[in-house]
């Protein structure tokens, strides 16, 4: 899935426009560290996103 397809389910879940939208993603495998998903085009397979990490939203 695509890290713009992502946003999209959050925008309509949120009610938040998906250009106010800011992901990045936290793994148990290296704490305290944040990546950001800044790559629309990309996928979370790209950005080695897993099980059991934590997807981080802002807005």
């Amino acid at each position: 899935m695509t890290i713009q397809k992502v946003k999209g389910l959050l925008s309509r879940l949120l009610r938040v426009p998906v250009s106010d939208l800011l992901l990045a993603y936290e793994s148990p495998k290296m704490p305290g560290r944040e990546i950001e998903l800044e790559n629309d085009q990309q996928s979370l397979q790209f950005y080695s996103v897993e099980n059991g990490d934590c997807l981080l939203v802002r807005w």
